[in-house]
């Protein structure tokens, strides 16, 4: 992992562990993380971010997040959640417009939580599939695989563009992630009360992976009852009606399409 690091830092990437300590604040409202037992100690990674610093636009390379599972007591797994944060980057118009773009190489959900309705969307990502998440709401990566989830994304380096991807986790401190997943007999969807518009429990007899995400889909009735709108993740691209077909990476260093859409420099 340290020599992963030091490629990392090579190529202009500050990596940011988010340890124990550092999230504990996001757990303790939640009254389903607060009674957990984690087998961690205050430094422990829960979580790793590599944030590609470069500031040109046409230079950037995609923001990397490593999302692993974490050991309870009592035999219990809850799967990976980077505790959710706002998305409040300025944008052009009084319009959701996207924010950042996501490629996920597991399985996983982004749970997006818009400012201007009621209830939240859950996405779920196979390996190679992209979410666009917008402006004026709050998102969420879960883990979903018994594997640790790794995602790719990209968004306006720019502090002075209306695109920047600025972020706050203001309603987190208060209230917590959105919803707890925990591995035990099943995966269990547990939902926060301090967000009125979701409740209660959703369980899922299938294994982390491709089944689970399979069963997520087929049983979205279940969710919608407790105010989640269950969507499937695009193995394509589209911004502005633009479709591109490939990975993240090959599109930003291939095409000028999502350089197009973040115009800062344009």
């Amino acid at each position: 992992m340290q020599s992963g690091n030091k490629m990392l830092e090579s190529l202009g990437y500050k990596i940011n562990d988010r340890s124990f300590s550092s999230v504990a604040e996001f757990l303790s409202p939640f009254p389903e993380y607060a009674r957990l037992e984690f087998m961690l100690e205050p430094d422990s990674v829960l979580y790793t971010g590599a944030e590609h610093k470069e500031k040109i636009l046409t230079k950037k390379l995609p923001n990397l997040t490593h999302l692993p599972n974490i050991a309870v007591k009592g035999g219990m797994i809850v799967m990976g959640c980077t505790m959710g944060h706002h998305q409040d980057m300025p944008g052009f118009s009084t319009e959701p417009e996207p924010q950042e773009i996501y490629e996920f190489h597991g399985y996983g959900a982004m749970v997006i939580d818009h400012d201007d309705k009621t209830g939240i969307d859950m996405v779920i990502a196979h390996p190679g599939e992209k979410v666009v998440v917008p402006n004026r709401c709050h998102m969420t990566l879960y883990n979903l695989d018994n594997m640790p989830l790794d995602t790719s994304d990209f968004a306006d380096p720019n502090e002075n563009s209306k695109q920047f991807n600025a972020a706050n986790k203001k309603m987190q401190k208060g209230k917590g992630p959105v919803m707890c997943v925990y591995k035990q007999d099943g995966v269990h969807f547990l939902f926060n009360p301090e967000y009125s518009y979701v409740d209660g429990v959703v369980s899922v007899d299938a294994e982390p992976g491709l089944e689970l995400c399979e069963a997520i889909v087929k049983m979205s009735d279940k969710f919608v009852r407790r105010g989640v709108t269950v969507k499937r993740a695009d193995p394509d691209l589209e911004l502005r009606g633009e479709r591109v077909v490939g990975s993240l990476i090959d599109i930003i260093m291939t095409t000028n399409v999502i350089q197009r859409y973040f115009r800062a420099y344009y």
